[in-house]
């Protein structure tokens, strides 16, 4: 956030009349490498919602006056979801176990629990990278949340209503997780409906503690 905060200060970063951070076009001289350097950087942003903690390794995407890019982090994300690259996973686990050294309650948890995906895939991305995730941290790899239905990929709406409707009853727990300190996984945080619901059905089955870690979130999500 001091990051960001000083690009702001300089007029590098702006806000739109939407809120939505952008790169702006008068750079100084000298100064795209910096900001091109600041970009592929790793820069963890907070996630709020129903957990006791959550994080997100960056942005996944942002603009550079009208240019669209996905950010480094991002583009790892966007490699190892739609290309299946498992190349990618050693980067995202080595940012994701630093990012939890920093932030003790994310430390604090006895297992590591995926987000079922939406979309059936040779290379289930949340998986793969969560249970790296578990063989780096020598903790339990938990995949006791299941589907109950069948969702659709949130990004085909557009609303925070729509949202939380696709994904509200359709999730369950089949394993015993009662007094267990939970680390759950997902990809993107985007609106935060899905975490939300699958922490609240955590919660019901008598987790002692939902936390929350995704390798990017949206530039414009609301958390």
């Amino acid at each position: 956030m001091v990051q960001v905060d000083r690009l702001l200060a300089t007029g590098r970063l702006f806000q739109d009349e939407s809120g939505h951070l952008r790169l702006a076009n008068c750079l100084s001289p000298g100064s795209e490498d910096s900001v091109e350097e600041f970009l592929n950087r790793s820069h963890p942003r907070a996630l709020h919602g129903p957990w006791q903690e959550g994080w997100a390794l960056g942005f996944h995407s942002g603009f550079s006056g009208a240019d669209w890019s996905r950010s480094g982090v991002g583009e790892l994300a966007y490699r190892l979801k739609y290309q299946g690259d498992l190349t990618v996973v050693p980067s995202l686990v080595e940012q994701a176990a630093t990012l939890i050294k920093e932030h003790p309650e994310l430390a604090q948890v006895d297992a590591i629990l995926p987000v079922p995906s939406s979309t059936q895939r040779q290379v289930q991305p949340v998986n793969v990278f969560a249970s790296a995730l578990a063989e780096e941290l020598n903790l339990p790899f938990l995949p006791a949340v299941v589907k109950t239905r069948q969702t659709d990929p949130q990004k085909e709406f557009h609303t925070r209503a729509q949202k939380r409707a696709n994904v509200t009853g359709a999730f369950a727990v089949q394993e015993p997780i009662s007094n267990l300190h939970l680390l759950v996984v997902d990809d993107l945080f985007d609106s935060g409906a899905t975490l939300e619901e699958i922490t609240r059905v955590l919660q019901r089955a008598g987790a002692a503690s939902v936390c929350i870690l995704t390798m990017t979130r949206t530039i414009h999500s609301d958390a």
